[in-house]
Formats: structure tokens, sequence, C-alpha cells
């Protein structure tokens, strides 16, 4: 059963702030990748990088260039000495060392209390007879390879409370993984002839023998050939993950990185390609890490990516299974971010978002009666559908009834016209309070309670799109018509991308760099045109209702527009109706008002489902 990335239990003290994590073995290719992901990683910071103790210090960046950019990390070397400091900083620490390296420090940081991560072979086995047979030595530490995780993802066990204590993870080998992933749905699905083996073919480039100078691994040296006939190390490991017996022949190619598997197995009798097919699709159509491709894939397809790309051709009762990945990502290092992050309740693809196309961020403005106690019930089955949709979005709130009882209780009182408040200035001071304050930072710890990554925002910040005073109504501002920040969209951007949910209080800042109080509604039409994104309007109606109160539904840009003259759209609605034309106007994108007691109509609009209930604006 693939792994579930839900918010665990491993919140110790340390890891309430963000997770500080140590890579050693960075000076080698695997290493070097691992501290390219984290450099990258919104949730890890890297707080050391170690080398053998043999190695003078060294600036990453010297070491590889395409990978470090502009970084100034030192990649130093360990010294034992600096055990105790490690722990005190780090949460996990990632092992990309030798074998018998490895099963030393490994054992030194579990026993600690901190987590590992470890790329060698070195708890592969939970068997301390079959690891002496396969890798050539006794192991120092026995008594802990029952304890280690094998974290081959996509087909990790879902175990709830694995994750509450500091784990010992087994990354797999890149081979294992290449092989694993290609036949497991098969051996899973008992579909194969058990008196056949699968024979599995697969090609290496040089990069998987590792940084150091060997002439057999030279590029300059090396020609494709078979190594390892019969007797190499990695077939044990494929073997217990398939339950099978296995016929594997590597090979060594001569191409930097990247392997290719061919794995071709005979099925049981009676299994067809459909079953075949089907078994795939079930295993890995959620699998954000394992794409299913329609032609035999190339090392080019995947290098420097944290994709296994998988191709599947039945014939008969003969099945052949075509995989590919980067040996040092998929292989190795990025299947180690993949597990850290599935250790530590992080999003899946946390330090991979640049892999993956970002869907279109939307935008929701709900109104402060959603955030009143008597609409609690309402709020978290809102929240719920959030989650559930699980697609980019903004948030953009108001709270007026916060905002009159504010003002009531300092002796203040204010009016509405036309549906947008009065704010006076000597209001501002409760306004901003009331809004910025209070109401953002509940609504945003609201939805976090309800596993959404939240941050709260104003549309001051950055700005997110400059407003224009409207000098008839106090200290109001409406967005101005060439108000677009290219600050504003640059944060928002980078919040969505990083998987945050933006969550933005109608407080803007006018042309005088005054705070200004903004109608919700028109706030949430400003993020909208910053992001080139959809809308959806919340209100405590279901549609913009006509003057015998049906629900009108679709509606053209202009019909919308001589909505604004019927005298049934009036005060809140009608500033609903016009922010929502703005939008339209301007980005040509799809604007909606709908009720946020509809949580179904919230998921609608995120999906872009065809039952998809309220006022659409199409322009």
């Amino acid at each position: 059963m693939p792994v579930t990335h839900q918010v665990n239990s491993l919140k110790s003290e340390k890891t309430s702030k963000r997770l500080g994590v140590a890579v050693f073995g960075a000076s080698g290719y695997g290493g070097s990748e691992l501290l390219s992901i984290l450099n990258n990683h919104a949730y890890f910071t890297l707080k050391y990088a170690f080398s053998s103790e043999r190695s003078a210090a060294q600036s990453w960046a010297s070491l590889a260039p395409q990978l470090a950019g502009t970084s100034t990390l030192e990649i130093q070397p360990w010294l034992s000495s600096k055990f105790a400091e490690v722990v005190a900083d780090c949460d996990a620490v990632f092992l990309a060392l030798p074998h018998e390296a490895s099963a030393e420090l490994a054992a030194q940081f579990y026993a600690a209390g901190v987590s590992v991560f470890d790329l060698s072979g070195a708890y592969r086995f939970s068997d301390a007879t079959q690891f002496a047979c396969t890798y050539g030595f006794t192991h120092p530490h026995p008594e802990l390879l029952p304890l280690a995780t094998y974290m081959l993802m996509e087909w990790l066990a879902e175990t709830p409370d694995a994750y509450e204590q500091p784990v010992l993870c087994a990354i797999p080998g890149c081979y294992p993984t290449a092989a694993t992933l290609a036949l497991k749905p098969l051996t899973a699905n008992a579909f194969l002839n058990p008196a056949i083996a699968p024979v599995i073919t697969a090609i290496s480039g040089v990069s998987g023998a590792g940084r150091g100078v060997n002439a057999r691994t030279s590029f300059c040296e090396v020609s494709v050939q078979a190594y390892g006939v019969g007797n190499h190390r990695h077939t044990p490991e494929i073997a217990n993950n398939l339950a099978s017996n296995v016929v594997f022949t590597p090979q060594l190619g001569n191409y930097k990185r990247g392997i290719v598997a061919t794995c071709v197995a005979t099925l049981a009798d009676g299994i067809s390609a459909e079953q075949v097919h089907a078994a795939f699709a079930q295993a890995y159509g959620k699998q954000p890490f394992v794409r299913l491709v329609d032609a035999p894939p190339a090392v080019e397809h995947v290098a420097h990516t944290p994709f296994c790309d998988i191709y599947v051709q039945v014939t008969g009762s003969q099945v052949v299974i075509i995989s590919a990945i980067d040996n040092l990502i998929k292989g190795a290092a990025g299947q180690a971010i993949q597990a850290a992050n599935a250790v530590f309740g992080l999003p899946a693809k946390a330090g991979f978002q640049q892999h993956f196309a970002q869907p279109a961020a939307k935008v929701i403005k709900i109104g402060g009666a959603l955030l009143q106690p008597s609409n609690k019930a309402a709020l978290q089955k809102f929240l719920n559908a959030l989650a559930t949709a699980a697609y980019p979005c903004v948030l953009v709130h108001g709270g007026g009834a916060l905002v009159d009882k504010m003002l009531a209780a300092a002796g203040f009182t204010s009016e509405k016209v036309n549906g947008q408040r009065v704010s006076a200035a000597e209001h501002m001071d409760i306004i901003v309070g009331a809004l910025a304050g209070t109401t953002n930072k509940a609504l945003v710890n609201a939805a976090i309670q309800h596993g959404l990554v939240a941050v709260g925002l104003s549309l001051a910040d950055g700005p997110l799109w400059h407003m224009q005073s409207q000098a008839t109504l106090g200290c109001v501002g409406v967005p101005a018509q060439n108000g677009f920040s290219a600050q504003g969209k640059a944060l928002l951007s980078t919040l969505l991308q990083q998987g945050f949910v933006p969550i933005v209080s109608s407080i803007g800042s006018n042309e005088q760099g005054a705070l200004c109080n903004v109608n919700a509604d028109y706030a949430a039409a400003a993020i909208a045109m910053a992001l080139d994104a959809e809308l959806l309007l919340l209100s405590d109606v279901p549609a913009i209702l006509d003057e015998n109160g049906a629900a009108i539904g679709v509606v053209s840009l202009a019909a919308a527009q001589k909505l604004l003259t019927e005298p049934f759209v009036k005060g809140g609605m009608q500033v609903k109706l016009q922010a929502a034309i703005l939008t339209s106007e301007f980005s040509r994108r799809t604007t909606a008002i709908a009720s946020w007691a509809d949580s179904q109509a919230v998921i609608a609009f995120l999906t872009e489902s065809a039952t998809y209930h309220g006022t659409q604006i199409q322009p």
C-alpha cells in the first residue's frame, strides 16, 4: 500500500522549528545532489555538509558549480568531535557514505535521537546473515537491522504510528528501485508464472560508480559491458522486494547518469493484458513520481528529475516492462528526500516543485459572516473542502461583524454606502487590528488545524496590488486600474509554488502609502487580477437571485453588466457583481458567485467540475 503523506506526530522540541539537517558524503555525486535538493527545500535548513575526515574543506560551488549556483556552502571534513553539535542542531542526517561507514555512523545518530536516511546498503536487509553474504562483512549492529525501514516510497506499507520516534531509514539502491518499480505490480498481484524467473537487464551511466578515480569507470575508457554477472549485490535486494527469484544483469554505459531497466517476465495462465495494465494504473495512478508512458523511455527523459518512467507491453503470456530513472535522484538523493518528506509529514512534492506543472491558482473570497462563532460548523466544512480539493488557492477575507463590534466597543459608529463601509481616519487602527490582526490570524489558525499550510498577509504586503483612494468613503481604497505590482505577484507565486495557502486580509495601501480599508470583494478581485486567476466570491446566498428569487446561472460579461442596472442587485451583492465584472474584464477569466455554506460548490469551482452551482460570469 502506498505511503500516506499526512501530518504525523513526529513533533519533538526540535521539530517545532524549521528542520535542521546534515549531509555526510557531500562531496560525492549522490551527496551533491542531496545538497542541491535540500538547498531549495522550503522545510529544511541545511546546517552541515561533510566529506571524509581525510579531505580538505572546499566550497560546494567549486565542486559542483552547476548545482550550487551562488551558494556559499562549505563542505567540511567530518570530525567525530562535531557529533554533539550535529545532534543538537539537526533533526535528521543523510548518509551518502560507503556501507561500512554508514553502518557505524547511522547507529550513533539513531541512538542519539536523530532520524537517519542512509543511502548506502548498510540497513537494506533485516537479516544479518544475508547482509554479510551480500556485502562481504559482518554488520557491526545487527540488532538494528530489523528496526530499519526500507523506503521504497511507492510501495511503503502504511504504518500511521511508525514515525512517532526518530527513524532509521534505508534508501533502496538505484538498480533495485528501477527493477522493483517495474515488476512489483505484477508480483504483488501474483500475475507471474512462479516457475519462470523474471529476467532484468539494466544499463547505468558511469556516475553510478561514484566520483572516485577508476580506469574501468573512467568516461574515456568505458564501453558498454556487463559486470557482476550472476552475483551482483543488488540481486538479493531485488529478489526480497519482489518475493521472487530474478536473473539480474547490470551493464555499464558510456554516458553520465541514468538507468534503463528492461524486465522480461512470463504471465501466469489466464492473466490478460487488460489486467496487467490495470494493475500498473492501480499501483501508480496517484503516485506523483512514477509516470506510465506510451513508448519505451529514454535516459534523457528522466535525467536530472525525480521520476521513474515505466512502459508496459504484453504479447501473449510474455510481458516486457521498461523503466528509466536518474540513478542519482530517483535512485538515491531524490528518494531520500521523498522519504524525509513522508517521515516529517511534509508535502510529497516539497523540494521538487520545479519538476511539476503548477495548476493555475484560484482566488476565493469569504465574508466575515463565515467567521462568526455561530457559523463554526460551516467554516470547518469549507476548510475541509479546500483540504480535500488540494488545489492551489488564495483566500481573501473580510470581517465586518468584528469591525462593527470593536468600533461600537470604542464608542464609534459607522455606516455603509452602496455596500462599502465608510472608514474614518480615527477608525483605522481598529479596522486594521480587526481585519489584518484578529480575523486574519484566527482564520490562518483554523486553516492550519484543518491540514492546510496557511500564511497570513494583508493586501498592503508587497503590496499585492496598488489601491486608489476613494475619498468620499474616508480611508477606503479600490483597486487602481494600473495597480499591478510585480513584487506582489512574485510574493504570492512564491508562496503558492511552495505549497502555502495565502490568506489575505482586505487592508491595502493607497497612492500616498497610507493604510486603507478595502471592500473584501474588491480585494479578492485585485488578487485575482494580480495572478490572472479565476475568482469565486462566496456569499450567504447560493447565487445572484432574480426578482423571483431564482438563481441566475451562467451569464456573459455583457449580461452581467446589464444586471448591475436591475433593482434586485443591490447593496453587498452589487459590490460583488462589480468586483466580478472588474476581474473578468481585466483577466478574461471566469468569475463566480456562490454560497459559503455549499462546500461542494467550492470543490466544483476548484476542480472545474461540470456540476458547479452558482452564478458564473464567462467573458
